[in-house]
């Protein structure tokens, strides 16, 4: 691996749980995650909308995080020496993991947003549900943590 390709490799493995801390850091003090996670679709539609102007970069820099995190097992992958197995599993586990952060983050970018606009005028509930408990709960909390504890090993 050439010093370049080393570099760029140790700054992702720093960047991408500085981008994770301190986003969930701002999220925690200006949003009041994880808890607003559970709250209902109106509470959490609400005060997104209240907070948006830090609540959107923020989850644009963690669904960035997805990618960074792809990023970390590639580089592992192909810095650490292990089995022609492991070394797979562990590019295939980070590859899901990063993805399915991106899919759980980025639906605060992409959807809610969206919803947010039209809550005053239809009721958005059930879709917003929705899609928190699959894009968020499943995908990006269960999935994405299953496929990081896989690559952890």
């Amino acid at each position: 691996m050439t010093r370049p390709a080393r570099l760029l490799g140790a700054l992702t493995l720093v960047l991408h749980p500085l981008i994770l801390f301190v986003g969930f850091e701002i999220l925690g003090h200006s949003f009041d995650f994880p808890e607003i996670l559970r709250e209902s679709a109106s509470v959490r539609l609400a005060r997104f909308e209240a907070n948006a102007s830090v609540v959107v970069p923020t989850y644009w820099a963690l669904t960035f995080s997805g990618f960074t995190q792809i990023l970390c097992a590639l580089f592992l992958a192909r810095a650490l020496p292990r089995t022609p197995l492991a070394t797979r599993s562990s590019v295939v586990l980070g590859t899901l993991a990063g993805a399915f952060q991106a899919v759980g983050f980025g639906r605060w970018v992409i959807a809610v947003p969206y919803l947010a606009e039209q809550a005053h005028t239809t009721d958005v509930a059930l879709v917003e549900g929705t899609l928190n408990r699959f894009a968020g709960m499943l995908v990006g909390e269960h999935l994405a943590n299953l496929a990081w504890g896989g690559w952890l090993l």
